[in-house]
């Protein structure tokens, strides 16, 4: 880690070098085990690690905790129980469950997902972290069935969709409680002349892109429209709908004026076997006497698939 100390909430940390690294991939930091999910092109940005509501998320029973600067990022993979670890001279570590961050969704509660593997007694050990105790130290302790859920945010809350031009808003999900299955994407209250892709986010993932689109006769004059984002996914048999950004007070879209540059892509379906590279041209329509860069991004691609461009 580079740049500056590491606190235990914010889902992105700076790294000395990228080189390496792919989207997915997990990282052991400390004694935290994270998830990459996106890799900037720019030389002085963040990535992007796994989380909801600006919360990062440890995974398999590890607590997000604080990092000071220079703290080395292990590339890891994930092996079963009892797999045989071959000397490289890297570090392997034996994760135990333990939790005091119950993390999105649980605000300053903690939480730790255990199935007992068979009846009997079991022992739970309730500390404080900071090491302070006594008889005005009470702790509430709660056992329940897990209770699979997701809930939704969207963002930007309020796009605005350049006539005859395209935007992207982002809809990440926060897993609540073991749901990791796909969830259906639907636009509900778009103005006419605008429209949005059908999406939805793959299983085991957690975001997906929305395109918002306006054709060259949406009004630019007309007011902005009040619409929402609905996720639905069916949850032990049981179709479960959530809107996106339930607490935000409006969510607006607006036609503004045609873009002084649109980008088409071509062709529009490609299919890969693995291994394989495909090329995709990108054209750029430039208006009004625009001359200025055109920056290019691949967004919303499957795990384990790459992209690079060259002009």
């Amino acid at each position: 880690m580079t740049l500056f100390d590491k606190d235990s909430l914010l889902p992105r940390i700076r790294l000395l070098s990228t080189s390496g690294f792919h989207e997915m991939d997990y990282l052991m930091i400390g004694d935290e085990l994270d998830q990459l999910t996106f890799i900037s092109d720019q030389p002085d940005a963040d990535v992007e690690l796994r989380g909801a509501d600006d919360l990062r998320w440890g995974f398999l029973g590890t607590s997000p905790v604080v990092h000071p600067l220079n703290t080395p990022v292990y590339r890891v993979e994930i092996l079963p129980p009892g797999a045989e670890f071959p000397p490289n001279g890297l570090p392997v570590y034996h994760l135990t469950w333990i939790n005091d961050d119950g993390g999105p969704g649980y605000g300053p509660d903690s939480r730790l997902d255990f199935v007992a593997p068979e009846d009997g007694d079991y022992i739970l050990h309730l500390k404080d972290v900071r090491g302070l105790e006594g008889k005005d130290y009470a702790y509430r302790l709660s056992l329940h069935d897990a209770d699979p859920d997701f809930r939704l945010n969207a963002t930007p809350g309020n796009p605005n969709i350049p006539q005859g031009g395209s935007t992207l808003v982002t809809v990440r999900a926060n897993r609540v409680r073991g749901y990791d299955g796909p969830i259906d994407i639907r636009v509900e209250g778009l103005a006419a002349g605008v429209t949005a892709s059908p999406i939805s986010i793959p299983a085991g993932q957690d975001a997906t892109e929305v395109l918002l689109s306006a054709d060259a006769q949406a009004s630019i004059d007309a007011p902005p429209a009040a619409f929402k984002i609905v996720g639905h996914a069916t949850i032990n048999g049981v179709d479960q709908a959530r809107v996106a950004s339930p607490d935000a007070p409006l969510m607006l879209a607006s036609v503004i004026p045609p873009p002084d540059a649109v980008v088409t892509a071509g062709p529009e379906r490609v299919t890969l076997a693995p291994g394989q590279d495909v090329k995709v041209t990108l054209h750029v329509q430039r208006r009004a006497g625009f001359n200025g860069r055109v920056p290019c991004f691949v967004r919303n691609l499957p795990p384990a698939f790459g992209w690079s461009i060259s002009a």
